[in-house]
């Protein structure tokens, strides 16, 4: 049996835009809540990692974070940010030293910050605070984790001929065939996935009785629209400007499993 990691738990655990984090969270490792001012150490010692959530700017301070960095200065820090804090990069005071993290992107980039993915995840861990965003795009780009090989097409909607052509590169990559659904055009059928640029192409592209997986691109996420694409049956909402391992990981997840011959060539 595997044992859970420990992680800390600080900042806003009880705001609703971060309970499905905290509840995966707390299936997945063991957490305890951790505040800048408690003087002790925790009962479980020292932890893997530290997450701090976040919903608006200033609900903590950069001097919060490096007192909960003394107690357990090998732990990873991340950060967990709600929807106020979507301008705090331009206009604001973003915490220094940790890994930033929207708070719709915890499926998709949670579980890999914390190394509880196999197999190149775990890596993460080890990185230095001091890296910047594009320092670890960088780190990322050059040591790029084995592609699992998918075999269908992608219907891409949207009105956009540069974006068609950025997301089908990004497919390729995944072995996925795109196909340019534009407005107007009978909707695709069969495709293995179906990718919509907004709220309209989904409206204009969502077939009666049509079963494959459905991912939405919207370049402001908010909680009503995630509530609205769950009751909808969209399995993912992924925010543009895209990071193409985001993307990847989300083909990863919807797209059928493939032979198993075909995933031990892929391996060796």
């Amino acid at each position: 049996m595997i044992q859970r990691p420990s992680i800390w738990l600080a900042g806003e655990t009880k705001d609703a835009d971060f309970a499905p984090a905290v509840a995966w969270l707390e299936n997945a490792a063991c957490c305890e809540v951790a505040t800048p001012s408690e003087p002790r150490f925790q009962t479980t010692g020292f932890p893997a990692a530290i997450v701090v959530f976040q919903s608006r700017p200033g609900m903590l301070t950069q001097n919060d974070i490096e007192t909960l960095h003394r107690r357990a200065p090998l732990a990873r820090l991340v950060s967990m940010v709600g929807p106020w804090c979507d301008g705090e990069l331009r206009s604001g005071r973003p915490w220094h030293g940790v890994t930033r993290l929207r708070w719709h992107e915890w499926r998709l980039r949670l579980p890999a910050e914390l190394g509880l993915v196999a197999p190149a995840a775990a890596t993460n861990r080890l990185q230095p605070r001091t890296l910047t965003e594009v320092d670890r795009l960088l780190c990322e780009a050059s040591s790029p984790g084995p592609r699992r090989p998918v075999r269908g097409s992608v219907a891409i909607y949207t009105p956009r001929r540069e974006l068609f052509l950025a997301l089908a590169d990004a497919c390729s990559i995944a072995g996925l065939e795109s196909v340019w659904q534009q407005p107007g055009e009978s909707p695709a059928n069969h495709s293995a996935m179906r990718l919509f640029d907004g709220w309209e192409m989904h409206g204009s592209g969502a077939t009666e009785g049509e079963t494959s997986p459905a991912v939405l691109l919207l370049d402001w996420p908010r909680p009503d629209d995630l509530a609205r694409a769950e009751q909808q049956g969209i399995r993912h909402v992924l925010a543009q400007p895209l990071f193409i391992a985001d993307l990847l990981a989300t083909f990863d997840e919807l797209s059928p499993p493939s032979s198993a011959s075909a995933t031990a060539n892929t391996a060796a």
